[in-house]
Order: C-alpha cells, then structure tokens, then sequence
C-alpha cells in the first residue's frame, strides 16, 4: 500500500510539472514575443548623465537630511560639527565615485 502511495505522488507532481510546463510555453505573453520583433530602446549618452546627475543629487540630499539622526544613533554623546561635517564631506565623494563609475559602464554597454 505504502508503495502505491509514493508511486501515485510522483506520478501527480510529475503530471503537474509537465502540465505547467506545457501552460507556460502556449501563454499569449510567450506567443506575442515570438510575433513581435524584440523591442530595445537604447538611452542616449545625455540621458544616461541626466538620470546619474539626478540620482547624485538626490542620494547627497539623503545624506545630508539623514547625517543627524545617524550620528545620534551610531555615535550618541559623542557627535559634533566636525564628525557631522566628515560623513557629509566623504559621503558626498563616496556618491560621487560610485556614480561615475556607475555612469561610465551604463555609456559602454549603451554603445
């Protein structure tokens, strides 16, 4: 008996698999990308610099909104101007860096 349940198990969860393989490859999304051309819309160099100046400026206001309520709960009682000022200053090249970079490989793979 213990035998006939297992085999009837594998059998329902193969049936199953085989089922929903079959549905996913007739879906009407898998048969209208075979019928339409594939669609790319390559960003241009200025679009590409817009959308990382936009992203750095944003992230630096972030930063700078959110340095305060880090240092007081990172470093509580022990904060001041200076600390304040070093998170905002290495912050800001620390964005700056890494949205360049991000913006350089986003122009070399829109070639």
């Amino acid at each position: 008996m213990a035998k006939y349940v297992v085999n009837s198990r594998l059998s329902f969860a193969r049936n199953f698999i085989l089922a929903e393989n079959n549905r996913s490859r007739s879906s009407p999304l898998l048969q209208a990308a075979k019928r339409y051309p594939r669609f790319e819309q390559k960003l241009s160099k200025r679009k590409i610099i817009e959308i990382h100046l936009m992203s750095f400026i944003l992230m630096t206001v972030i930063l700078f909104l959110s340095s305060e309520p880090l240092l007081k709960k990172f470093a509580s009682g022990i904060h001041d101007v200076g600390m304040w000022l070093s998170l905002i200053t290495y912050g800001t090249i620390g964005i700056l860096i890494l949205t360049i970079v991000s913006c350089l490989i986003f122009i070399k793979l829109s070639k």
